[in-house]
């Protein structure tokens, strides 16, 4: 078992999880060739797994997402209003 993220840095937290899962736990870090050493400890892995994952080109999230539509700002009115009506009008 591998702990990532800012919880992992618990103090003995591996040591209890080991005794509670009943399996070998790691701490694990990001490994990213040119990672500052200030941003290589476990908190850092999810902001290290996303840029690999985006840096793989896997999918593209501008291609599958809606051409976004424009609300015309309505003249008058107050907060609610607006509000109602850029609801009823599907954002």
């Amino acid at each position: 078992m591998v702990l990532t993220g800012g919880g992992s840095e618990l103090k003995g937290i591996a040591d209890y999880a080991q005794g509670v899962l009943g399996r070998a736990v790691r701490i694990g870090r990001p490994r990213l060739p040119g990672l500052p050493e200030a941003h290589g400890g476990p908190a850092f892995s999810t902001l290290v797994g996303l840029a690999l994952f985006a840096a793989s080109d896997e999918l593209d999230l501008r291609q599958i997402a809606t051409p976004g539509r424009i609300v015309p700002k309505q003249a008058g009115g107050n907060l609610l209003q607006r509000l109602i009506a850029a609801v009823k009008g599907g954002f």
